[in-house]
């Protein structure tokens, strides 16, 4: 949550236009609630914490848009 903040901090004014927007959600969570069209995701020092990565990765992809 301290990297979110962070994150958030730094991208501010891009935030503010509409130009990008950050989310969070536990690995082992429900990602119902984040938006279905992702132009870019990032997972970041969590992966190699799971007993089992396909899922998460395929959890991720299908939110990603094609072609961008």
């Amino acid at each position: 949550i301290e990297m979110l903040a962070e994150a958030t901090r730094r991208l501010g004014p891009a935030i503010a236009d509409g130009q990008a927007a950050l989310g969070y959600a536990r690995l082992d969570g429900d990602w119902s609630g984040l938006p279905a069209d992702f132009d870019l995701a990032t997972i970041t020092l969590v992966l190699e914490h799971q007993e089992r990565v396909a899922p998460v990765l395929r959890g991720l992809v299908s939110p990603l848009r094609v072609g961008t």
